[in-house]
């Protein structure tokens, strides 16, 4: 099928002639993917994104609405993540009901995405990349293989805005990056190591940039993608997706930077750990952030 609007041109095909509401799955001049919906009933002006195109068109021969959704970028990591928010758009979608119900659910879960796509910025540096990272190779290789998959992202709370990184059962987890070399790391508020709960880890991964060619380096990408195969349902990989969208990260590999994982040391903090507390400062005192020196703590790593 050929649809030409708005000066595209695509090639679809219809995903289930059974359904209410047609929708329509193929590829444009470009060779992106691209999504066609078509119904008599007139959509909402959604909004477009740094990620997906969004044109809304009527034809008045046929009297019929179409919204064309198209991909605005090449990269594998994008078509991923293209395909995994439209699996859930049509997930969400009940096709027993009416064409128009159909529509709306289609919008509504659309707009969801647009405003989790909205809060990924331009650019995503090397620090952004290193701090994701350890986070990441901390819930890799240690939570996932301990509690599961499905309770170590409930655990996971950096996408919350949690204090820390990790609420656990009884304890807490926050995870620190440092580059090799530097013997500091930043407490950026009083929370992440002040807790409620007396004992947590804090966990400090130093690493070392490299580049594309060094066999024993990683990228941001490559420990999503090994997350992204342990994760054999749909609805916990999309909720793996939106999380790396509520962090910040994007679709765009064109900076992607290497780092070579050089030591990742746990330190237990428990009351007498050197840090500073809520307790001890004046109410005034609206925030507070600070450096470690790993040297000084060494006493309190777990060996």
């Amino acid at each position: 099928m050929m649809i030409n609007g708005a000066a595209l041109q695509v090639e679809v095909g219809l995903i289930n002639p059974e359904w209410p509401l047609r929708i329509y799955k193929g590829d444009n001049a470009d060779g992106y993917r691209v999504y066609s919906v078509i119904s008599k009933y007139e959509p909402k002006n959604l909004l477009s994104t740094k990620l997906i195109s969004v044109h809304r068109m009527y034809n008045p021969n046929r009297d019929e609405w179409q919204i064309l959704f198209s991909l605005t970028s090449s990269s594998d990591n994008s078509k991923d993540m293209f395909k995994y928010i439209f699996r859930d758009i049509i997930k969400t979608i009940d096709f027993s009901q009416s064409e128009k119900k159909a529509l709306e659910t289609l919008c509504y879960r659309y707009e969801h995405w647009q405003q989790l796509l909205s809060k990924v910025p331009d650019s995503f540096g090397p620090l952004k990349q290193q701090g994701l990272m350890a986070e990441l190779l901390v819930l890799k290789e240690d939570l996932i293989p301990k509690y599961g998959v499905s309770e170590a992202l409930e655990m996971w709370q950096g996408p919350k805005g949690g204090k820390q990184d990790f609420i656990l059962l009884d304890s807490w987890i926050e995870v620190k990056s440092t580059i090799l070399g530097k013997r500091d790391i930043r407490i950026s508020s009083l929370e992440q190591l002040d807790s409620d709960i007396s004992e947590g880890e804090l966990v400090v991964l130093t690493v070392q940039e490299s580049n594309v060619h060094d066999s024993k380096a990683i990228s941001l990408t490559m420990v999503i993608d090994e997350i992204d195969a342990n994760i054999n349902e749909d609805l916990l990989l999309n909720k793996f997706r939106e999380n790396l969208l509520l962090v910040g990260y994007g679709s765009s590999q064109a900076d992607e930077v290497y780092f070579r994982i050089i030591s990742k040391d746990y330190y237990s903090v428990t009351n007498d750990f050197p840090k500073i507390k809520r307790n001890d400062i004046s109410t005034a005192i609206t925030s507070v952030s600070y450096n470690l020196n790993l040297d000084s703590i060494s006493e309190f790593k777990i060996s």
